[in-house]
């Protein structure tokens, strides 16, 4: 706001209101806000504008504390990132694998289970299972699609606590990097914000922004971004990642 020179103020409605040009790296469709105080100066709520004068993103504030104490480590990674505590129901001679990392189709049969139709094999797989402290992708995914002069750079692995992290680094006129990344089923509903505009990508749903796409297909997300890939090299590099078969475009 002290950098838009264009911003005004005016006092409507009960409130004083502060209108100023916003940049939003990864969504340019966002182009000015406005900021809401009552007649005792507090913060009461802000709007994001596009171009075309639509609300797009509000947030309304009911109380704001503006002598909050922060301690240096609020915000560390280490801190805001822990292992879940273990419910009644966990498995004692399991602590490092919960319930969704067990696939849906799995068929729980008991150690000790008598039932004729139980074979040995079956008791095996099953204990093999709920083991499993990982997943890993089998058939990396390369683009058929590549921006002119852009070709495969590298090619990073990278072990991760819910699986495993592939990292496609691709480098030439038009740069950008293709993570791929193994994903927890979980065997109930959650709510995922995403940001962007929601775009079909073959067998998914992804969300668009101005320089980076993700998406979602067969239990691996995948993120796209690129600095200077317009938004239909992005579709295009997406979309031609059809998971029915794998591309080796290792140079």
């Amino acid at each position: 706001m002290t950098n838009d020179s264009e911003a005004s103020f005016e006092e409507k409605d009960g409130y004083y209101i502060i209108k100023n040009k916003v940049d939003y790296p990864n969504n340019e469709e966002l182009v000015y806000e406005k900021v809401y105080f009552d007649k005792k100066n507090n913060l009461k709520k802000v709007e994001v504008y596009n171009n075309q004068d639509m609300v797009k993103i509000k947030v309304e504030f009911s109380k704001v504390d503006m002598k909050a104490s922060l301690d240096e480590d609020d915000f560390a990674l280490s801190k805001l990132i822990t292992e879940p505590e273990c419910k009644e129901n966990c498995n004692s001679n399991n602590n490092s694998t919960n319930s969704n990392q067990i696939p849906n189709n799995t068929t729980d049969v008991p150690e000790n289970s008598t039932d004729d139709n139980a074979s040995p094999e079956g008791n095996a797989n099953n204990t093999t299972t709920e083991n499993k402290p990982t997943a890993s992708i089998e058939d990396v995914i390369y683009p058929l699609y590549v921006p002119e002069n852009t070709s495969l750079k590298s090619k990073d692995v990278i072990d991760t606590e819910d699986g495993e992290r592939v990292i496609l680094t691709f480098a030439g006129d038009n740069s950008f990097v293709l993570v791929e990344e193994t994903m927890n089923v979980s065997d109930e509903f959650e709510i995922i914000p995403v940001y962007g505009d929601p775009e079909i990508i073959n067998d998914s749903i992804g969300a668009l922004s101005a320089n980076s796409l993700s998406w979602t297909s067969n239990n691996v997300n995948y993120y796209l971004t690129g600095t200077t890939l317009s938004k239909d090299d992005l579709l295009n590099i997406a979309t031609s990642m059809n998971n029915v078969g794998v591309v080796n475009a290792e140079k």
